[in-house]
């Protein structure tokens, strides 16, 4: 049995306001250049809207999976991968799109590849309040990978973990599908999502000021 569609983060290597993502902050139309003088290659907004809405393709492969669809699920997981690879390329500039998509976007696969892309390219250290209030985000699957964009973007990988009355992430066993693991993540979510917000909002709080995204 294949491990959970999650394999994109995990196996193979949630959120609704944040000022940074306002229309005000979003970089007009036309050709964006490099950021702080990086060898980057030019992207216009069109291009980088293209590929944030490609994101799609995580929910579209998660749902070809479960139904048997493997040629399906094949190629809407390398649509996914090469939508992931171009906004990572793009740079900081994907930033304030990649925010928008966290906070607004209907569909679910593009919340979850938002995150993904901004574990390689956030540089805002505000962001880490929307990562927080992406955790309760209704999909499980986007809650989950908040709190692990969280974890890694800290540098605390199991600060929540054994502390704050909280219990250690549901265990992945072999051979468990995923619309099994997904549901244990879900009700890990409903019993502590609220308890794991507010320890990381405690942390958030405390840490703010001196905190730096390396």
């Amino acid at each position: 049995m294949k491990k959970p569609i999650v394999y994109l983060t995990v196996l193979c290597a949630c959120a609704f306001f944040v000022t940074s993502c306002s229309d005000s902050n979003r970089p007009s139309g036309g050709i964006l250049g490099p950021t702080d003088g990086a060898e980057e290659q030019e992207v216009t907004e069109a291009e980088i809207v293209d590929a944030i809405q490609a994101l799609r393709n995580y929910r579209l492969s998660y749902i070809s999976e479960r139904s048997n669809d493997m040629s399906g699920e094949a190629q809407a997981a390398k649509e996914y991968s090469d939508a992931v690879a171009q906004l990572t390329d793009y740079g900081a500039r994907v930033e304030p799109y990649a925010f928008e998509a966290l906070s607004s976007s209907e569909d679910w696969g593009i919340r979850y590849g938002a995150l993904e892309v901004l574990d390689s390219i956030m540089i805002s250290k505000s962001g880490m309040e929307l990562l927080i209030t992406a955790m309760g985000d209704a999909n499980a699957l986007v809650a989950m990978k908040a709190l692990w964009s969280l974890r890694a973007l800290s540098g605390r990988e199991t600060y929540e973990t054994g502390r704050n009355d909280l219990p250690a992430d549901p265990a992945y066993a072999e051979g468990m599908s995923s619309t099994d693991y997904e549901t244990l993540w879900r009700r890990y979510f409903l019993d502590n999502g609220p308890a794991l917000q507010k320890a990381w909002r405690i942390w958030w709080t405390k840490n703010q000021e001196s905190f730096n995204l390396d």
